[in-house]
């Protein structure tokens, strides 16, 4: 449900972009990047800062 939160953050405040993995990790509650990054990937398929990239990508192809 916190990966369920972050990407909805990330998908619609561009905001959310521009912050630290770090920022996003505390946002959601996770104790350690390295769990947050973990269940980010199980969840989604992919790790944050890829997530992220494609989004970026996204925004300036648009």
């Amino acid at each position: 449900m916190r990966i369920y939160y972050i990407k909805e953050k990330l998908t619609t405040d561009k905001e959310y972009l521009n912050y630290k993995i770090s920022y996003l990790v505390e946002e959601c509650g996770f104790s350690s990047h390295s769990k947050f990054s973990a269940s980010f990937k199980s969840v989604l398929g992919v790790s944050p800062s890829e997530f992220i990239h494609k989004l970026k990508d996204a925004a300036v192809s648009s």
